[in-house]
């Protein structure tokens, strides 16, 4: 479970913590992509009927749900790395927007936010200067973290469903 940091050495460690989740979403999505293309095939004795048909035109849940976690593991992404630069000076955030996809499914969209971040008087090699601080809000992305897990594993939830029926189905066929 992730927490918000109250300490150096906690901000590390939840740093560390959020970049292996992402990590592990990441790889996680790429691998369920490729079992259920796997499993679907093995299921035929890899003769595909027409129901069943791999790439783009993928039983729509399916790819509704796989789309979904990409776009979910995007928006992770992008708020894993706001978190982590939130103590960088000029580090400007980055928004993920999703949108419909055609035929089905959604598409995710990353743009850097350009708003000033606060500026701080700090000592530097040449005085006392103002310095531009990160515009990332904590306090935005962190729930907004939580939010994309939970979207996440929704679509996990829906690949669980999908393959549960096509199991059912190719039981009853056989």
């Amino acid at each position: 479970m992730l927490f918000p940091p109250n300490n150096e050495t906690d901000e590390n460690e939840f740093l560390q913590k959020t970049i292996e989740i992402v990590q592990n979403i990441e790889e996680l999505t790429h691998s369920i992509k490729q079992w259920h293309c796997f499993r679907i095939c093995s299921y035929r004795n890899c003769k595909l009927s027409t129901h069943f048909i791999l790439g783009d035109t993928m039983i729509p849940a399916v790819n509704s749900a796989l789309t979904g976690l990409q776009a979910f593991s995007t928006k992770m992404n992008s708020n894993a790395n706001n978190i982590a630069n939130a103590s960088s000076e000029g580090y400007k955030k980055s928004r993920v927007t999703l949108a419909n996809q055609a035929p089905q499914g959604v598409k995710a969209t990353v743009e850097t936010i350009d708003s000033p971040g606060t500026m701080v008087l700090a000592e530097t090699n040449n005085g006392s200067e103002f310095v531009e601080l990160s515009n990332v809000d904590l306090g935005q992305e962190l729930p907004e973290s939580q939010l994309n897990t939970r979207f996440y594993q929704a679509n996990l939830k829906t690949l669980t469903a999908v393959d549960e029926m096509t199991n059912s189905l190719l039981n009853i066929k056989a």
